[in-house]
């Protein structure tokens, strides 16, 4: 949509489809979303010439053919094909790790005096800076407080306080259980990623769970547990 802005008469429209609440529901006027896709689909036709023409006077054509579209072939390859997993070890791990998060929840607030959800970043900065007289951290992009899985690392760094610990292996458990161990198959049994050879603002590829919510971010298992090696699975 913002190319199609840049090099076409079209204004932008990527927001045109939301309903009343902003969001994407499925009472969005499938009018709207056929004028939608119709944009989707004119637009590149009109910009595909112009780009060709600006990478061809660049000179960058042949990096372009030669180099980033093997990488999106690559990129949609690996989607596509998909892995094999072993379903009852799956479930074995899944309940092991559960199991585990469970005691870690309950020491972590026999520890500190109450429960709390890791997950929410008020709730950890509330306690880390009433109950361990942490001061504020703020993160270096955005300047804002925070108390993400960096600044939990640094802290236990200078405070080698066993919270922070227990802080940062609840979150991975958490994670590994609700973004690996509960990953949904496609119909045909197999995990896939949607992989995006340049999903990231610095060039880098990414990869994500595929439509539909089925599959996983297969680059970002976390390596450092040998538990947490879906690949192993």
């Amino acid at each position: 949509a913002f190319l199609t802005s840049i090099y076409t008469d079209i204004p932008y429209y990527k927001d045109d489809p939301k309903d009343e609440g902003e969001t994407w529901a499925t009472y969005t006027p499938s009018e709207r979303l056929w004028d939608y896709n119709g944009k989707d689909c004119e637009g590149p036709l009109i910009i595909e010439p112009l780009l060709t023409a600006e990478l061809k006077k660049e000179r960058l054509w042949d990096f372009f053919t030669g180099y980033e579209m093997n990488r999106v072939r690559a990129a949609f390859r690996l989607s596509q094909r998909g892995m094999h997993c072993d379903e009852e070890m799956k479930q074995r791990i899944l309940q092991e790790r559960t199991e585990e998060l469970v005691l870690l929840n309950v020491d972590r607030a026999t520890r500190i005096g109450y429960a709390i959800n890791v997950e929410a970043p008020k709730q950890v900065m509330k306690v880390l800076d009433e109950d361990l007289h942490i001061p504020t951290q703020y993160h270096r992009k955005t300047h804002k407080p925070t108390a993400n899985k960096e600044t939990l690392e640094k802290l236990f760094a200078h405070y080698p306080d066993e919270r922070f610990k227990m802080f940062m292996d609840a979150r991975g458990i958490s994670k590994e259980i609700g973004a690996y161990l509960k990953a949904r198959p496609s119909p045909d049994g197999k995990y896939r990623g949607l992989y995006k050879p340049c999903g990231t603002k610095t060039g880098r590829s990414s990869c994500e769970q595929m439509f539909g919510g089925v599959g996983l971010d297969f680059q970002n298992i976390p390596p450092e547990d040998p538990k947490g090696k879906r690949t192993d699975i």
